[in-house]
C-alpha cells in the first residue's frame, strides 16, 4: 500500500510485489483518505515477484531467473545489519 503517491515526484525503475497480486495506492487530501487506485506498471516500474532467495542466511539474493535483473538492481548484503553487542556484553 502506497500512501499519497501523488507526493512522490519520481517513481521509476522500481519493483513492487504483493502476495495479493495488486499494489493499492491511497490518495490523501489534508491527511485524510480521498480515494484509492491500483498501481500500474509504468515508468519502468515492475509489478512482479522479484524471486528473493537466501534472505534467512543474511543476504538478499535474486534467483537466476528473476526479471528484476534488467533494472540493474544490485544485491544487498544485510549480514552486518542489526543489533550489535559490545565485547564486554553491554
Amino acid at each position: 500500500m502506497l500512501e499519497n503517491p501523488d507526493a512522490i515526484t519520481t517513481l521509476r525503475n522500481n519493483v513492487f510485489f504483493s502476495t495479493e497480486g495488486t499494489v493499492q495506492c491511497r490518495k490523501l487530501k489534508n491527511y485524510s483518505q480521498a480515494g484509492s487506485y491500483q498501481l500500474k506498471a509504468e515508468g519502468g516500474n515492475l509489478l512482479i515477484d522479484p524471486l528473493i532467495v537466501e534472505f534467512e542466511k543474511g543476504a538478499v539474493r535474486f534467483a537466476p531467473e528473476t526479471p528484476v535483473g534488467r533494472l540493474g538492481i544490485r544485491l544487498i548484503n544485510v549480514s552486518g545489519v542489526g543489533r550489535r553487542t559490545h565485547k564486554n556484553g553491554d
